[in-house]
């Protein structure tokens, strides 16, 4: 559980990150069990020029919001 709180993505592609999220979150069912919970979480590891981008997102949107963030356009 601990590993999972303090997951993020440091710098990792956005689909490496979610891989290695979905990975650990097996061991913190508590944490994920609505999808609200899991974007919280998910969101809150994200670097913060992407959290940044999404604030102004509802969580139902998230997903696809991030797949529409160009890479090249965000800056660390």
């Amino acid at each position: 559980m601990k590993e999972f709180r303090n997951h993020t993505q440091n710098g990792k592609p956005i689909a490496e990150y979610h891989d290695e999220f979905q990975r650990l979150a097996r061991y913190s069912p508590d944490d994920v069990n609505t999808e609200k919970k899991k974007m919280v979480w998910f969101v809150e590891g994200l670097d913060e020029p992407i959290k940044y981008k999404l604030a102004s997102v509802d969580y139902k949107d998230i997903k696809a919001e991030l797949l529409s963030i160009d890479p090249s356009s965000i800056t660390s």
